[in-house]
């Protein structure tokens, strides 16, 4: 490697960036880094393979601009041409574009000594093949392509679907979609760090010193992925021999012992996407220390074979009613419908943990596939297996061999109703049950007593559908929301998504009809991020809007004014006294969302809740119109002339008295409504306030009942 290097890059002080370059992963034992910006971020590699030579870059630009800029690249060109020819002189002209010819046949007639391949032109197996026997036999290849941009360019397609990709894997190359960070336009060699950036021999470095561990971690989670999955195996198998070894014996992330540790945190992420590669490549293997979470059974578990049918309209997940145990291979047939676009996804935990300081399970434990006629499939983790749909109607019909029942409940299946005493005391350690709006993931410990999870689910439902009725859309016309209980979400917080994601111990009140409404408040908010659009959402009231839809979702199910409750018990004086002592500042707003809160409340107390049914069904229609959403100003100036009209009055003047910035077309649009500004607890705090606001409008203060009233009928 080392005689490679001083070949190509001798007398060459510096080396100028032609784009942005993608990055190459360098394996293969003949098989060379050249030039590395940074460890993983490797910019030129070459690569023996028998008799002859290959250099590639990891952008297309350079195989013109060695030509065509002497002055820049000269010495490299020349360098880079003795190297390949194993120290001939080559002129220009006996180099050729691969394009120039239909077949290796004719290559190998021309006698040309170098060819030339930008990486977008695309060849078949049987000539990437032949093209290969042709490096074999003596023959030398300049390629290059900046690989994320030509995924930016091919639609659907993953980087293992490129010709090129193909081709240099066979010599121990492969390509990456990482973008490194170049800040210089260039590249100085006496920064080279091509020596650190072999895997193999990183893999080496690390099995002579683990505390190697945090400085290579990087280099292995963004290498390991793109590693072909036709040698996966054979580049991997010395890594999981050391890292389980390691692993077994001094680290086991659990509810009491969380790994801490930053070398036993590095060898278990790199562990972990190491074990997801083996998921992806159908490599049978069991990860250590996964009793607890993501807990296991068995080690011969009892499997089965069923035939299932599943219907789609959206992009989401389906809960198969199975398991799949770790270390175990289970196979799926698709007997009916066309398996293109759908993926299978073994483990309902997809948060990534790899940025945690702590860890109290394993980092990534969930592994995704694409479905195909017949597929195996296996998981070092084991997980509930689901179908990941593509958008648009689809329907499959699918038979599972070697997997494991699971507790499942479906109120749109009656079947699992029917099922559920005996179901759900299956084996599984991970059960799923769902609403017609909802899906949970809970510990099956914890559903194992439940005689009917329909009520609980209902409640749900219901707040489901609570939100889409405020947002004025169709709940049948979109996907189950998903909620999972993990023992460490991502962060440490409950957080929104798909699936949203709680701890372990609201595993004990998610199914209780009486807990959900006072014990799942932190979930419901989460449910409100959902719901959100971004034309209605400006910076600092994120978390106040969330709310809103919270306090909605509760007073439709249980009549209860948990808003009027909140301004009663939790009003807090003392941080509307700050923002005024801090002259109303913007930065304090983005602070504290509690204030924009106190902006909603009062509008809510005002006008009720048809006054925001009507504004976000207005939203609905114009949420695509991107242009009129520009700014933050935009963002308020819609919000508040549309509110304005709603309600028939003027609602700039509390806007102004908060100190949010809307524009002057703003104000103007609204001179023909009367200004108002509310009478109650908040305004009757400042009343300094309140003079200010007067200065620049004329309005009366207005109490509240009356406003509301007039919107309480219209829905």
């Amino acid at each position: 490697m080392e005689k490679a290097i001083q070949v190509i890059l001798d007398n060459v002080i510096y080396v100028p960036k032609c784009g942005n370059p993608g990055s190459l992963i360098v394996y293969g034992s003949n098989a060379y880094p050249i030039l590395a910006f940074e460890t993983s971020s490797v910019i030129f590699a070459a690569a023996e393979y028998g008799k002859g030579r290959v250099f590639v870059t990891s952008h297309e630009l350079y195989l013109d601009s060695f030509v065509n800029y002497p002055k820049d690249f000269g010495k490299l060109w020349s360098n880079i041409k003795r190297w390949l020819t194993n120290g001939e002189f080559v002129a220009d002209d006996q180099i050729r574009n691969l394009s120039e010819f239909e077949s290796v046949r004719e290559i190998i007639q021309s006698k040309i000594k170098i060819i030339k391949w930008p990486g977008n032109l695309n060849k078949s197996e049987i000539f990437i093949n032949q093209l290969k026997k042709y490096v074999e036999n003596g023959g030398a290849i300049m390629c290059g392509i900046c690989p994320w941009g030509w995924l930016n360019n091919s639609h659907g397609k993953s980087l293992e679907d490129m010709s090129l990709n193909k081709f240099l894997s066979q010599m121990g190359i492969c390509l990456s979609s990482i973008i490194p960070k170049i800040d210089s336009n260039y590249i100085k060699t006496k920064n080279n760090r091509a020596l650190n950036s072999h895997f193999i021999n990183n893999v080496k470095l690390l099995e002579s010193n683990m505390n190697q561990s945090v400085h290579l971690q990087s280099f292995f989670i963004n290498s390991i992925s793109y590693l072909p999955n036709e040698t996966a195996f054979q580049t991997l198998d010395q890594l999981q021999k050391i890292l389980y070894k390691y692993i077994i014996f001094n680290y086991k992330p659990t509810f009491e012992t969380n790994v801490t540790d930053p070398i036993g945190r590095a060898l278990l992420n790199i562990a972990a996407k190491l074990y997801q590669k083996y998921s992806i490549c159908g490599i049978k293997c069991r990860a250590p220390n996964i009793e607890e979470f993501p807990s296991c059974i068995l080690l011969t578990p009892e499997t089965l074979s069923s035939t299932i049918s599943i219907k789609s309209k959206y992009d989401e997940f389906h809960f198969t009613g199975y398991y799949l145990p770790p270390g175990i291979t289970g196979n799926i047939t698709v007997l009916e419908g066309n398996p293109t676009g759908w993926e299978v996804r073994i483990g309902s935990h997809t948060d990534d943990l790899i940025a945690m300081n702590s860890l109290k399970r394993w980092p990534c434990i969930t592994s995704n596939l694409k479905l195909r006629k017949t597929l195996s499939i296996t998981s070092a983790f084991g997980g509930l297996i689901y179908l990941e749909s593509p958008k648009g109607n689809s329907t499959l019909k699918l038979k599972f061999d070697s997997v494991v029942q699971a507790p499942h409940f479906d109120v749109t299946i009656p079947e699992t109703l029917r099922n559920w005493t005996e179901n759900s005391q299956a084996s599984s350690p991970w059960a799923e049950l769902s609403g017609k709006y909802v899906s949970i993931c809970v510990p099956s410990a914890s559903i194992r007593k439940l005689k009917n999870p329909s009520g609980a689910l209902n409640i749900w439902d219901q707040i489901i559908k609570a939100n889409h009725d405020l947002r004025g859309t169709n709940v049948e016309n979109t996907w189950r929301e998903r909620i999972v209980v993990d023992i460490q979400p991502n962060g440490n917080f409950i957080h929104a998504g798909y699936p949203i994601v709680v701890f372990y111990s609201f595993a004990n009140v998610l199914f209780d009809k009486e807990k959900i409404l006072t014990h799942c408040w932190s979930i419901i908010h989460e449910f409100g991020h959902n719901i959100q659009r971004l034309c209605w959402v400006p910076e600092g009231t994120t978390e106040a809007l969330a709310n809103l839809f919270a306090f909605h979702s509760i007073e439709t199910i249980s009549s209860k004014r948990t808003w009027d409750k909140f301004m009663n018990e939790n009003f807090d004086e003392k941080i509307i006294l700050d923002f005024e002592l801090k002259n109303f500042s913007r930065e304090e707003w983005l602070k504290n969302e509690k204030i924009s809160l106190y902006l909603y409340i009062q509008l809510l107390k005002a006008f009720g809740w048809n006054s925001f049914k009507m504004l976000f069904r207005e939203y609905e229609s114009i949420a695509n119109k991107k242009e009129i959403f520009k700014t933050e100003t935009d963002k308020w100036d819609q919000f508040i002339i549309r509110f304005s009209n709603i309600v028939g009055l003027n609602v700039t003047p509390l806007f102004y008295f908060w100190g949010i910035a809307f524009s002057d077309k703003c104000n103007s649009s609204l001179n023909d409504l009367t200004p108002w500004l509310p009478n109650d607890s908040i305004t009757k705090l400042l009343p300094e306030r309140v003079k200010y606001c007067r200065k620049n409008y004329n309005f009366m203060l207005y109490g509240n009942e009356s406003m509301y009233t007039s919107f309480q009928d219209y829905y």
